[in-house]
């Protein structure tokens, strides 16, 4: 669970999702965290990926 969006507490997650990537995960991984988690999850993977199309 994220309790807020500041960095020191989110900004493992999309290094966390690369990891479940590479070991080759393919249950879905839940993220539970305030309003708007979703959304920032969203935006970190398009900096280290590109935007989605």
């Amino acid at each position: 669970m994220v309790s807020h969006l500041h960095g020191d507490h989110f900004g493992g997650i999309p290094f966390l999702i690369l990891h479940c990537q590479f070991a080759g995960r393919v249950r879905p991984l839940t993220i539970v965290g305030p309003a708007g988690v979703r959304e920032r999850v969203i935006a970190a993977m398009e900096v280290r990926d590109g935007p989605r199309r």
